[in-house]
């Protein structure tokens, strides 16, 4: 008798419990699945941030987050998680009537780009556990991973070279440079930037190093094409971080940035087509635009830019064009920018196992090392 009474008892529960977990399971209940933060440099940490809310009385025992994300994004901890093609999570909790719940994901963002919270899904059981509710959620915000920063001193050494002999040229016409100070001579450096004076009191070759004003406008101008097929995406991303490099570079230096490149924008689908700025606030925009870089139009593409940026070009602006791609076609056009007293630096990413052979004096080689990429 106390068994048939017993199970009536858990049967009426059971029932119940169905019936309001059937009608209430979801009201008051509040997801949140969110990046902590707009934009993140590449190798730095940042977090996802998840809020769970139930606003009534009926506790939810089991409750399941599922979303997916870039497998690029490396999270710390990484139990109930199955990394494929995208890093697919299944957070679990168990919620009270009226409590909230905050987890906060660490992760390392390893790939430049622009990455959703994606497939949110949200399932929920009952107190027996024998029947599941579903439901979809709105997708999160969106995280930018900017490029990775490289030293670029030579790079930087190399242009301020370049500048001083546009001073000359221009017969001090405009003062795009003072004078910072005297440096060891490098190879890149150019003859004319020697201090002879300097050099024969101390008996090295030493050259006069220049400090950029503001009136200096360079515009940066960015091919996604290399020069052989062999793994050509490091390079690509190589190309890409310098870009972002060489542009905060001369913003530091008070020297108005513009870009231009073959790059597809992940967005528009549009090329990349930054306009100039001066500020040190430039930079995020620049940054910004590179990390939605998905795809290029192509060589062809680059080099009928370079011929249409030609005929409006001014010897007021620096071109520095950061290029895998150094084919004769490519510097026949860059030449004509020359001859027309437009000053020309070209910075090649190529790998050590390719020997890199400078034909131009606005050449500078950047060794990409391929065991490591």
């Amino acid at each position: 008798m106390k068994i048939i009474i017993i199970s009536i008892i858990i049967g009426l529960i059971y029932s119940y419990q169905k019936v309001l977990y059937n009608k209430f399971w979801d009201k008051g209940l509040r997801i949140s699945v969110e990046f902590d933060r707009e934009i993140v440099e590449t190798g730095q940490k940042a977090g996802l941030n998840m809020v769970v809310t139930n606003e009534k009385k009926l506790p939810l025992p089991t409750l399941h987050v599922k979303y997916a994300v870039d497998r690029s994004l490396e999270f710390d901890n990484n139990e109930n998680a199955v990394i494929s093609d995208m890093h697919h999570r299944n957070d679990v909790f168990s919620i009270m009537g009226y409590q909230r719940i905050k987890r906060n994901l660490e992760f390392t963002a390893n790939k430049r780009g622009v990455y959703d919270i994606i497939d949110v899904s949200l399932i929920v059981r009952e107190l027996f556990m024998t029947k599941s509710f579903a439901k979809k959620l709105d997708t999160g915000n969106s995280i930018y991973v900017l490029p990775e920063k490289k030293n670029v001193n030579k790079i930087e050494a190399f242009f301020i070279n370049a500048c001083g002999e546009i001073a000359v040229n221009r017969s001090m016409q405009r003062d795009d440079l003072m004078f910072r100070g005297i440096r060891d001579y490098q190879a890149y450096d150019s003859i004319r930037t020697i201090n002879w004076k300097q050099t024969a009191r101390c008996g090295r070759p030493l050259v006069n190093e220049y400090e950029f004003t503001k009136d200096c406008d360079t515009k940066i101008m960015l091919n996604l094409d290399t020069h052989n097929m062999i793994k050509p995406d490091p390079l690509l991303e190589e190309s890409i971080s310098l870009c972002s490099s060489v542009s905060l570079m001369l913003l530091k230096r008070r020297t108005a940035v513009a870009l231009l490149s073959n790059a597809c924008d992940m967005f528009t689908k549009e090329s990349i087509d930054v306009k100039s700025g001066g500020d040190i606030k430039h930079q995020k925009t620049i940054d910004k635009a590179l990390a939605r870089i998905d795809g290029t139009f192509g060589k062809d593409y680059f080099l009928a830019s370079l011929k249409k940026e030609l005929e409006a070009a001014s010897t007021n602006t620096t071109y520095v064009v950061i290029s895998p791609y150094y084919k004769e076609n490519l510097l026949e056009i860059l030449d004509k920018y020359v001859k027309k007293g437009i000053k020309v630096l070209m910075v090649v990413p190529y790998y050590d196992l390719h020997k890199f052979e400078k034909t131009r004096a606005y050449q500078l080689g950047w060794e990409v090392k391929y065991d490591e990429v």
